[in-house]
């Protein structure tokens, strides 16, 4: 990797970092260099499901740096994955709604950078 320039390394990690946030976080455990390469675009596509990822998500971004708050891809749904195997979980996450909406506007205001 020492041999490829730095714009090829910030294209492949680019690429590898648009999925649903899996790959940015596991590239953060590799190694340091590979950690520091991949924090401009760990974040750049997300998915949040249900008000607990969203609730992480915010105080995520409302600890990092607003310089490596690159949201392009971003995915959220109000309901846990489980809604459709047990509706009855739907319940709890519409009690919580106020908070979600909260949390929402947390994450809205911590993205620095929206790519339409």
């Amino acid at each position: 990797m020492d041999l490829l320039p730095p714009e090829i390394l910030d294209l492949i990690v680019s690429h590898a970092c648009r999925d649903n946030g899996y790959t940015g976080r596991s590239l953060s455990l590799v190694s340091r260099s590979i950690r520091n390469l991949s924090q401009p675009t760990k974040l750049q596509s997300i998915s949040i499901i249900g008000y607990d990822q969203l609730h992480s998500f915010a105080l995520l971004l409302e600890n990092t740096p607003a310089s490596l708050r690159r949201v392009r891809f971003l995915f959220i749904s109000a309901h846990v994955r489980n809604t459709a195997v047990d509706p009855r979980v739907l319940d709890s996450e519409y009690q919580r709604k106020d908070d979600a909406y909260k949390a929402y506007e947390r994450v809205l205001r911590g993205i620095r950078t929206i790519v339409f």
